[in-house]
């Protein structure tokens, strides 16, 4: 319900007399003011604004280079806009319902406090009660996590959470720039903008990004401890990132070097710096699958161009800001190679965090020369599962010498009994956590009880640790794979892949029957969302010593470094085949049965500036030999 009827009318035309005076020299019309022109819902209740009538004034900023940083634009084709509309949400809230409905009030109250907060906390304020039924009729709530709901949680209200948010009732607009020019908002939404720091803070986040939820025991009564469900603040406060001053918003609410005009009125506004990106980017890339080919249907207010922007932030990150990881060659042997994947976290929390269904696992690939599997870890498999994703769950590994042995980052729940669990009103405390923790994470923090490192990581001395020191952000996986005297050399690949719901987590789902679970099956099914693909790793073992081999071999490589023409001559004869790698283990060239000398022309073969690896093989031996082409 507005409540601003007759005196904000007045206000109204007293601001546009104004403004039409002060700005004589400019046109002020519909058009760039985007009057009710973003598509997005409108209307007021007591306590909130439906983001349409934050978009008529906040949708047509631009950058400095001309280009558009609209903030609802940005923001509509994100998690946080759609939280009220995720069907996988809504599917596994139905299944704790059907199985706890003496509880369902408390569930359907809880959960909407941070997928529906609009419609949840302005029926609060009412004293009333807010149901899904309530929120499927309701256009604030259905807004997702919006304008004004974040920008009305106070300053009182940092350090709680759980959607414990403390939303003020005076219609003030918390803001992060200073002496704000408050009175056209003021006029045409009753709404006024005040500056404050923490707006700015990794606090507000946590609101809702560390979570804690009872258990639902087997006689039917709570559970007297708290299950971390998420912990992504708390994360981020035992890591490196506080004391150098990054805050959640510091990644996913970029900002624009150079000045932005943040309102399109009144006209010739000036600009301000340090104005954040509403990107709001996360990793499930799944779910944004699923808005795509469902938007209609899930009624998302985002158009495809914009999913697909979100879609690219979202893959930028995992690919290039989360996570690097190297293969290097430890010992090779006549029958065993070992090789150690170092993996580092670069994200501020624990890797992967959020929603315990989410996990991230390694794929790791030895083929030889003679193109023999030695070794396949995390073997991809129908239906986006891998090899060895049985029943149960795998352990943390220090050392994998089998293929069924896979490396997966993950949280395991478990029950009252201790057995592995999807059901979040079951989760009693976790049976496994080895997710990569961030850099400067520590045990001794304050706040670690609440962020544990469970079961065989805890005791892993090099998880998350370097050097003796806590606080690496990183972990070390030992491989051995068997080899064989003519196996020659052995091209080890490893990949690191990303995943927002396991198969474990789905079938729990879709064994039971909602109108919700039947919804995200068809849409789960049709959309197939596969795993993202992280990055990836390669190393070439070769045999024996590769300069040792080349001053013994009657093979020779010239000039190194080259223009273009690489020579090889064989002073004896004898037959022998040529491998060009890429340093990232590409085949670039392979000739077999040679004799004599050899002139290859690299920049015809479609090679250019750079680093490469010659391999050259004669009765199962190997030699290499890195070039470098100018």
């Amino acid at each position: 319900m507005r409540k601003f009827g007759t005196y904000n009318r007045i206000g109204v035309g007293i601001i546009l007399f104004l403004c039409i005076v002060a700005f004589s020299t400019q046109e002020w019309n519909s058009k760039q003011l985007n009057l009710k022109t973003s598509g997005l819902p409108t209307g007021y209740n007591e306590l909130f604004a439906a983001s349409g009538e934050c978009a008529n004034c906040h949708n047509s900023q631009v950058s400095p280079e001309g280009k558009s940083i609209a903030l609802a634009n940005d923001w509509r084709s994100t998690m946080m806009a759609n939280a009220a509309r995720d069907p996988l949400w809504r599917a596994k809230v139905s299944v704790e319902l059907k199985e706890n409905p003496d509880f369902t009030a408390v569930i359907e109250q809880k959960c909407t406090s941070c997928h529906a907060p609009g419609g949840n906390f302005n029926a609060l304020h009412l004293g009333q009660g807010y149901s899904f039924e309530k929120m499927d009729s309701d256009i604030i709530g259905l807004d997702g996590v919006q304008c004004t709901v974040c920008h009305q949680i106070t300053p009182a209200s940092m350090g709680q959470f759980s959607g414990h948010l403390e939303i003020g009732e005076n219609k003030t607009i918390w803001g992060p720039f200073t002496n704000p020019f408050g009175m056209p908002m003021t006029n045409f939404t009753g709404f006024s903008p005040e500056y404050s720091t923490h707006i700015k803070s990794s606090q507000l986040c946590g609101s809702c990004h560390t979570l804690l939820t009872q258990a639902i025991l087997k006689d039917g009564s709570l559970s007297e401890t708290f299950f971390v469900e998420q912990s992504i603040y708390h994360e981020w406060l035992n890591s490196e990132y506080p004391e150098e001053g990054k805050t959640c918003q510091a990644c996913h609410i970029p900002t624009i070097n150079g000045s932005v005009v943040i309102s399109n009125r009144p006209p010739g506004m000036t600009g301000r710096d340090e104005f954040g990106q509403h990107h709001f980017v996360g990793a499930n890339l799944f779910m944004n699958k699923i808005f795509s080919d469902y938007g209609d249907e899930l009624e998302v207010n985002a158009n495809v161009t914009q999913l697909d922007s979100t879609k690219n932030r979202m893959t930028r990150m995992l690919q290039n800001n989360s996570l690097q990881i190297e293969l290097v060659e430890l010992s090779r042997d006549s029958q065993e190679l070992r090789v150690e994947l170092s993996l580092q976290n670069m994200s501020g929390h624990k890797l992967p965090s959020g929603y315990p269904s989410r996990r991230m696992w390694v794929e790791l690939l030895a083929v030889d020369a003679l193109g023999d599997t030695l070794m396949h870890s995390g073997a991809p498999e129908p239906n986006n599962q891998f090899e060895g994703d049985g029943d149960g769950y795998q352990s943390h590994y220090q050392l994998i010498s089998e293929s069924s042995q896979v490396q997966i980052y993950e949280m395991i729940m478990g029950d009252e009994d201790g057995e592995m669990t999807t059901k979040l009103l079951r989760a009693v405390y976790p049976l496994k956590d080895n997710r990569l923790p961030p850099r400067g994470f520590n045990k001794q923090h304050i706040s670690y009880d609440t962020v544990k490192i469970v079961g065989q990581a805890d005791s892993d001395p090099d998880f998350n640790t370097r050097d003796g020191a806590q606080g690496s952000g990183s972990d070390q996986v030992i491989y051995e794979i068997g080899v064989k005297p003519e196996s020659g050399a052995v091209q080890v690949r490893a990949k690191v892949y990303y995943q927002t719901i396991s198969n474990k987590w789905l079938q729990d789902i879709f064994s039971s029957v909602t109108e919700e679970t039947e919804n995200f099956r068809l849409m789960y099914e049709n959309s197939n969302p596969e795993p993202t693909l992280m990055t990836e790793s390669v190393l070439i073992s070769q045999t024996t010593p590769t300069r040792d081999i080349f001053m013994q071999n009657p093979i020779l490589l010239f000039p190194n470094p080259t223009n273009g023409i690489l020579n090889i001559t064989n002073q004896e004869p004898m037959n022998y085949s040529i491998i060009i790698y890429s340093l990232d283990g590409e085949v670039m060239l392979y000739k077999e049965d040679l004799v004599g000398n050899v002139k290859i022309d690299l920049r015809r073969i479609g090679l250019s500036r750079g680093v490469y690896v010659v391999g050259i093989q004669h009765d199962s031996r190997s030699c290499f030999e890195k070039i470098i082409l100018n």
